[in-house]
């Protein structure tokens, strides 16, 4: 079940409640700019709804330049973090630059997160629904 959605011109964002979490299926490039504002919006969606997991469809998703893997990991994660995000799954994008950019961030991340990639969507959906919400830390 959904009740929210945000379709931006690199990304849709969905509250998807049968989760209950947010999910990010990107369209392909972003530029700097607008890969922050969709994580800016992400952690607006986290806020409000106080969900505690993101499914991402990278599917499409092209590249994170390096700056913006170290913005997410120094300064959105721990916002997101701190809002009350605790399992991320994702489904891993088809192209190479793209996910060796997530497995970075993913690597970063696994200490304060449930985080995990996979090669389904669907898998990447079961196993959150699955996941406890119960922080790491």
């Amino acid at each position: 079940m959904e009740s929210e959605h945000f379709d931006l011109p690199t990304c849709s964002l969905t509250l998807d409640t049968s989760l209950p979490g947010v999910v990010v299926q990107w369209k392909g490039y972003a530029t700097s700019a607008e890969l922050r504002a969709v994580h800016e919006q992400l952690l607006d969606l986290i806020n409000k709804h106080r969900v505690n997991k993101v499914l991402g469809d990278d599917t499409s998703l092209v590249s994170i330049a390096g700056e913006d893997r170290l913005w997410i990991l120094e300064n959105w994660m721990p916002r997101a973090i701190s809002a009350g995000l605790r399992v991320v799954a994702a489904k891993r994008s088809e192209n190479y630059f793209a996910r060796v950019a997530a497995a970075e961030i993913e690597t970063a991340m696994e200490q304060r997160l449930q985080i995990k990639m996979f090669d389904a969507l669907e898998d990447a959906r079961a196993w959150l629904r699955g996941a406890s919400a119960d922080p790491l830390i």
